[in-house]
């Protein structure tokens, strides 16, 4: 046992946190600064990582040079089960109601309710940032699970909407902090959708080595073609660095979020069971074995009907969507601690997890919790 290796749900739901061995064992990937040491690599990996420590020669720049010093540690391997030990979220005070939305947009509040089941959305206020409400979620989710934010080895930080777009996760791994956080998207047709906020998971190898895992099924797809029903597509002309004159020092933009509700509400309708259906045949557990449906919370209609053909009851299925909109990437982790905090979910719970988006992409999980 070499200590806590802690990481976050949605990128084990990625199947990028862990990967098997030909033993069964779980192998925890250690990423150090800009390197990474992976336990089991493949031939042309191992390749590859051997010949960039040759001397290189590059044209024009004098005789081979030897590269820079390895920063990477050795990939650690845990011999423990893992656990899912501690949640947190955290969204900005101020929110806007359907009632708002009315004097912005042109909408009602019944027409959002009926078709979303959305009442009201939190968004970023002046002087907020993604990073302040990232570090406020993984603080609850560490004192949740009793460990020090110096005892964490890695960092998964997951956002589609970054204070800056070359990425955030640095200011927040300086506090050794792990979070996501869903966009405030302002287009007319899908701004009464979406709302700001963070989740965090802490997961940690188990004392016991005998004890069973927390992730017991996962099942993963993507399907390109679906891409034109949901995007957000750069603004700026392709040929922007060749322009002459403003344009080429024009601010560069994205579009807003464009979204094709029945393609999208079909995609999921059928996408959810069929991922969580794998999901539990790799766990050899049946829909019966589940006690809660934590998914992805896009829209009310979407939930009830993945509930209603995985035949669970409304009653354990989590949704809080009415208060926080769809909070993106934020969505699955902020529902997940509201739950265990209200005491819905009890440790040794089984949890079936789904969550989908652009890509259009779709990952399932059957977990355990505590």
């Amino acid at each position: 046992m070499q200590g806590c290796r802690l990481t976050s749900l949605p990128a084990l739901l990625s199947g990028a946190a862990t990967s098997a061995d030909a033993e069964g064992e779980a192998t925890a990937r250690v990423a150090v600064q800009a390197n990474a040491s992976i336990a089991h690599q493949t031939p042309p990996a191992r390749s590859m990582l051997s010949s960039i420590q040759q001397p290189i020669a590059w044209p024009g720049f004098g005789p081979a040079r030897s590269p820079l010093p390895r920063t990477s540690k050795p990939a650690v391997r845990c011999r423990a089960a893992e656990m899912l030990v501690g949640v947190g979220s955290s969204v900005p005070e101020t929110f806007l109601t359907n009632h708002d939305l009315e004097k912005l947009v042109q909408t009602s509040d019944e027409w959002i309710v009926s078709r979303t089941g959305i009442k009201k959305r939190h968004v970023l206020g002046k002087g907020e940032t993604l990073v302040q409400h990232a570090t406020a979620s993984a603080n609850r989710a560490l004192e949740m699970a009793g460990i020090s934010a110096k005892d964490i080895d890695l960092v998964l930080f997951a956002t589609s909407s970054p204070d800056d777009v070359f990425g955030s996760a640095c200011q927040v791994c300086t506090a050794r902090r792990n979070a996501r956080r869903g966009p405030q998207e302002r287009g007319a047709r899908t701004c009464i959708l979406f709302g700001d906020g963070c989740g965090a998971v802490v997961v940690s190898t188990n004392p016991d080595p005998s004890a069973p895992g927390a992730i017991l099924g996962m099942e993963m797809g993507s399907d390109g073609a679906g891409h034109r029903h949901l995007h957000c597509t750069f603004a700026g002309g392709g040929l922007k660095p060749m322009a002459e004159g403003d344009e080429a020092s024009s601010r560069a933009s994205y579009a807003n979020i464009h979204m094709a509700g029945q393609d999208v509400f079909k995609f999921a309708v059928r996408t959810v069971p069929a991922v969580i259906d794998g999901a539990l045949a790799k766990a050899n557990l049946t829909k019966e074995s589940v006690d809660w449906l934590v998914m992805h919370q896009a829209n009310q209609r979407i939930l009830d009907a993945a509930a209603l053909r995985l035949g669970l009851p409304a009653d354990r299925v989590v949704s809080n969507l009415a208060q926080y909109g769809n909070t993106s990437a934020a969505s699955i982790p902020l529902a997940l601690d509201e739950a265990v905090r209200g005491g819905l979910i009890k440790p040794g719970d089984k949890i079936a997890m789904a969550g989908f988006g652009a890509g259009l992409t779709w990952a399932g999980a059957i977990v355990r919790w505590g």
